[in-house]
């Protein structure tokens, strides 16, 4: 069974990003992310699903 969340280490591999930019995402505000226990931070791997998809959408619609 697939778990529902990621690590900040697993959320950088599912999007191809490095670690230290999904930091500054969370702390920027810009990427949907959960704080479950003090500095704990954990993301839904579907909520990042439909945030790659509309960052997508808005790269498109800016062309």
């Amino acid at each position: 069974m697939e778990r529902i969340t990621l690590t900040p280490e697993e959320a950088a591999d599912f999007l191809g990003l490095k670690r230290t930019k999904i930091y500054e995402l969370v702390r920027q505000g810009k990427i949907p992310h959960i704080r479950p226990a003090g500095r704990l931070i954990l993301f839904r791997r579907d909520t990042l699903t439909d945030w790659l998809e509309k960052q997508e959408k808005a790269s498109i619609s800016n062309c």
